[in-house]
């Protein structure tokens, strides 16, 4: 990795284009284009969820919904994706084995999400699993502070001005869905709708979207 350093990358201009001339291809030998970055063939099983709207998300990738289920970790700085949660176990080897064979739970850290976190990550895999998400419906189902829904509303919104003044992502009735132009741009566009994403500007990231 090091050594890579050394050379130029291509701006975001460049991936963009490399992306999309990525999907044509794969489009053109007959895939199907599942969420982000992700292909398969139209009888794979993935294929099928998309087309009925039970694609989902977890650590792993993309999954059907009956199998997404929580994920159990195996080994050093692994993370355990729980309905309510997440863990990870211990990020040093030797300490991570330590703890396994004195018959502990190897966990270094937990997070238990809130209300407010369940409705924002519906709304998040619904646009990055099925390019749609019912906003309101995700804020109506859990209870929320009346104050804080309003406030999301009116910053999600805002974020979203750009996107659709490209007309990348369409806004109606509560319903947000993202154009087969701003496909590309999913993980933008869902990061419009969490709050913590702002919080993190500036920070080292392990990924971009573009």
């Amino acid at each position: 990795q090091s050594q890579l350093e050394k050379y130029p990358m291509p701006d975001a201009v460049t991936r963009l284009r490399m992306a999309a001339e990525s999907c044509e291809a794969f489009l053109r030998r007959g895939y199907v284009a599942i969420g982000m970055d992700h292909f398969a063939k139209p009888d794979d099983e993935l294929s099928r969820a998309k087309a009925e709207g039970a694609l989902h998300r977890n650590f792993q990738g993309y999954c059907v919904q009956t199998r997404a289920g929580q994920v159990h970790a195996l080994g050093a700085s692994g993370i355990t994706q729980l309905h309510q949660g997440y863990l990870q176990n211990e990020k040093d080897t030797d300490r991570f084995r330590a703890r396994v064979l004195a018959g502990e739970f190897p966990f270094a850290s937990g997070y238990r999400m809130t209300p407010e976190d369940i409705a924002v990550r519906a709304i998040v895999n619904g646009l990055l699993c099925n390019g749609s998400a019912d906003v309101d419906a995700a804020l109506d189902s859990v209870k929320l502070d009346p104050d804080w829904k309003a406030r999301y509303r009116v910053e999600s919104v805002g974020k979203l001005q750009s996107f659709l003044a490209d007309g990348f992502v369409a806004w109606e009735n509560g319903k947000v869905a993202i154009a087969e132009e701003g496909l590309p741009l999913a993980r933008m566009i869902a990061a419009a709708f969490d709050p913590r994403h702002k919080a993190n500007a500036g920070k080292l990231e392990y990924s971009r979207a573009l």
